[in-house]
């Protein structure tokens, strides 16, 4: 909340478009940390409880999964909200715009100074994420690429009116977050206490689990199509997609944002088909067991 509580001043001070990029990194690192000593503290009072394990992981890795949970539904459920609330963002996600527009693309109802907001809250989540996933050495190549290359283009780009649909719509797929968190919490539980497991979560894991699939096709899947399909409507290095009023800088971050698009829908294309050939096996195990 205190970070949170932050996050919406940043956009009052943020008044004019050079302060803007400053400003949601400070607030970025604010929140940081912020996420980082509500851990600490967390940690502190657990062990000061005796709690120092839980189903065999320390406590502090059970506060992790809360927060990336809280930060996950905030970000999510907002840039859901915002993508929504805009006529122009849900023709383009359902392929039915018949002409790609840089101005409508620009004139969202909930614009740069709300996506300033969200990514105060994003770009904080992500730098505490990749301090603690580096700490406790679990940083792999891919979410150390893809969080950094979010950290430093993203702001960028925000405050210089670039991709803000775009990144409207890769925040808003967060929304996935909450239920990949759960499953893994879930399976902590089912490794200490298989019976229990069995009896009392075996049904809530696979409600939350087909969920996270089913939305994880619905939202990050299905749309690829109509995003590319925008992408090459929005060409930038086509100059006659560019509107004649932009200024050299800004045609030169509409390159760099068409071309760092493809990484994140290629990060959806490679987890989709881990979720997805995932949940088949899953299904196929659980058919073999009824037919036993």
């Amino acid at each position: 909340f205190f970070s949170a509580s932050l996050t919406a001043c940043a956009a009052r001070m943020a008044s004019e478009d050079r302060h803007l990029y400053g400003t949601v990194m400070v607030y970025a690192l604010l929140c940081s940390a912020g996420m980082l000593a509500a851990l600490r503290v967390g940690s502190y009072v657990t062990k000061s409880v005796g709690i120092e394990k839980a189903y065999g992981k320390p406590s502090y890795w059970w506060i992790h999964q809360l927060l990336c949970l809280t930060h996950h539904a905030v970000v999510g459920f907002g840039a859901c909200y915002a993508l929504f609330s805009n006529t122009f963002c849900v023709k383009t996600m359902r392929g039915i715009g018949v002409d790609f527009s840089y101005e409508s693309a620009v004139d969202l109802n909930y614009g740069k100074v709300y996506i300033a907001n969200l990514l105060s809250l994003t770009i904080g989540y992500m730098m505490y994420d990749v301090i603690i996933l580096a700490q406790i050495g679990e940083l792999k190549a891919l979410i150390a690429v893809h969080h950094l290359v979010s950290i430093g283009l993203w702001p960028l780009l925000n405050s210089h009116s670039v991709g803000q649909m775009w990144i409207l719509y890769f925040l808003s797929t967060e929304i996935t977050g909450p239920f990949n968190v759960i499953r893994m919490m879930l399976c902590e539980i089912k490794k200490s206490h298989s019976e229990a497991y069995e009896k009392h979560y075996s049904m809530f894991y696979l409600i939350n689990g087909l969920f996270f699939t089913a939305l994880f096709v619905v939202w990050r899947l299905i749309p690829i199509p109509s995003l590319l399909v925008a992408g090459y409507r929005a060409n930038p290095f086509r100059t006659a997609s560019i509107p004649k009023h932009y200024e050299e800088t800004r045609v030169l971050y509409a390159k760099f944002a068409i071309v760092f698009a493809i990484l994140p829908i290629l990060f959806n294309m490679f987890w989709g088909f881990q979720v997805v050939s995932g949940a088949l096996k899953a299904f196929c195990k659980n058919n073999k067991k009824k037919k036993l």
